[in-house]
């Protein structure tokens, strides 16, 4: 259930990270057992990689602003049933000048994809908590290392999500 709603938070992401939008959709046509689903919801989040995180998607957003060829290029989507593996390859393929961005920022085009989805869920899931929408973190939709560092970094995740916030997308 907690999937389906990441669909619409997804939806306010930034062009640099449209691809990682359908990765996010295709996940979501799997059973919740598949591969790509225990991924994210495994994915430990430490600050250093936050910080690669939020670096590479910065410059990806300053690079797609700057580049229309290549924004129209990433809004054009792709295959929604793929699988992360699929999508981070297809980017590499397709975007090799955001492969290069993302690589120099110490993250492969798979991790990055991953620590999208496992960030922009788990901040959602704290949100939601800290909102008085949920009372208890559901086991499978958050890790309770996951639950525990969001919300001892809750300001900071934000700040990192900013960028792809539709305030900023201008």
């Amino acid at each position: 259930m907690l999937l389906r709603h990441r669909t619409s938070l997804l939806a306010i992401i930034a062009l640099a990270t449209l691809t990682v939008c359908a990765a996010a959709a295709g996940a979501q046509n799997h059973s919740d057992d598949s591969a790509d689903v225990a991924e994210i919801h495994n994915y430990h989040l430490t600050m250093p990689k936050v910080d690669q995180f939020a670096a590479a998607t910065t410059a990806l957003k300053k690079m797609v602003d700057t580049n229309p060829e290549l924004k129209q290029r990433m809004n054009s989507g792709g295959d929604n049933d793929e699988s992360i593996a699929q999508k981070a390859a297809d980017w590499d393929l397709h975007f090799p000048e955001a492969t290069a961005v993302v690589k120099s920022n110490g993250l492969s085009t798979h991790e990055y994809i991953v620590i999208s989805l496992a960030l922009l869920n788990d901040v959602m899931i704290v949100g939601m908590k800290k909102q008085g929408m949920i009372k208890e973190y559901p086991s499978d939709a958050i890790t309770a290392e996951n639950a525990a560092f969001v919300e001892q970094n809750y300001d900071k995740l934000q700040q990192a999500l900013a960028p792809l916030t539709p305030q900023n997308q201008q």
